[in-house]
């Protein structure tokens, strides 16, 4: 039982330093992108295509809610991919 309890506690100890191992550094992706914010989705419509035959496109709106570069909070923004 001793055994168990140590190994428990044990394990219950290291955990925070195998997750913070594991945790990826975002620093050089938050260097190179255009635009960084935090938001909501608010709609999600088809886009129409350039020319007949082209892939078809998504219009993607989120209303942002935080933004540390670029984008302005409580305003909408659309991306289309």
């Amino acid at each position: 039982m001793r055994y168990m309890l140590s190994t428990a506690l044990l394990a219950l100890l290291l955990a925070p330093l195998a997750s913070a191992q594991d945790t990826a550094d975002l620093r050089p992706l938050a260097r190179d992108a255009g635009i960084i914010f935090s938001g909501t989705v608010q709609k999600i419509e088809p886009a129409a295509s350039a020319a007949p035959g082209d892939i078809g496109l998504v219009r993607i709106t989120f209303l942002v809610k935080d933004a540390p570069r670029v984008a302005t909070p409580d305003k909408p923004l659309t991306f289309s991919e």
